[in-house]
């Protein structure tokens, strides 16, 4: 069983096991610089990163039983210089697959905030999977000479757990110790591919963002400065907060002293 490209939809990753309405409801949300902030809001897109530009050198690997197995097989049957190809082969691939990363989280994380924004300027911003997908204008296509173009979503499986059903889902699969970041992606996948490390694409982020959280150490002037931006660029709708994250750490501790007894 596979997958049919058929329409500019992006597709569930993890369809052919689940119901691709599942995530329809829940939150996500996303840690961006004040630039990526102006840059969405102003030039209406959202960069996906070529997934060989990330962090963890084995992103895109397919580290799963099936393929193990199958590779562990043809090793038997075939010469070195045929294993050295196909090994090339599957890191080349990785670099066909671009990436929007979400967290599937409703509440801001203060590692999140040190890993992926500046604490002095950065933004969280916050949608539902719908909102999200319907506010992106995919461009999928399949051509006669083999070119392609196709969109996917959906959370990252965590350890390899989930069935090998497509060779798509090695763009949706991270060791377990990532499992922290309840990752949501929005993965485009070209051949072939063109060497670029960044795509972009078109966005109405009026319709995505439904609500803001400045960094816990915004001042004044930079919650002013977001909610003028936002009033500016057809977010009037949008809720822009400030971080409570400091203030709950001080209401936890003065609460505490409250039932300290009297010396």
């Amino acid at each position: 069983m596979e997958y049919i490209y058929n329409d500019n939809k992006p597709i569930y990753i993890h369809s052919l096991i689940a119901n691709d309405t599942i995530l329809d409801n829940k939150t996500v949300c996303k840690y961006l610089s004040f630039n990526a902030f102006i840059d969405l809001i102003k030039n209406k897109r959202i960069r996906l990163s070529n997934i060989t530009t990330y962090e963890d050198t084995y992103e895109g690997i397919p580290r799963y039983k099936e393929v193990l197995e199958a590779f562990s097989r043809s090793k038997k049957f075939k010469g070195n210089e045929y294993n050295e190809q196909r090994k090339n082969n599957i890191l080349l691939g990785r670099k066909s697959y671009y990436a929007s990363c979400w967290n599937l989280k409703q509440r801001e994380s203060f590692l999140m905030w040190k890993a992926y924004s500046d604490f002095s300027n950065g933004v969280l911003i916050f949608s539902t999977v719908r909102n999200l997908l319907n506010s992106i204008k995919f461009n999928n296509y399949n051509t006669n000479n083999g070119d392609t173009s196709q969109s996917f979503y959906g959370e990252i499986d965590y350890g390899y757990k989930r069935p090998y059903k497509s060779e798509h889902i090695k763009a949706f699969a991270k060791p377990y110790y990532y499992k922290e970041e309840s990752e949501f992606r929005i993965v485009l996948y070209e051949h072939p591919n063109t060497e670029d490390k960044y795509k972009y694409i078109e966005v109405m982020p009026e319709n995505i963002i439904k609500r803001i959280v400045i960094n816990p150490r915004g001042t004044d002037e930079f919650y002013a400065l977001v909610k003028d931006l936002c009033q500016n660029n057809e977010l009037i709708n949008t809720k822009v907060y400030k971080s409570k994250m400091y203030n709950d750490s001080k209401e936890i501790f003065e609460k505490f002293l409250l039932k300290l007894p009297e010396i």
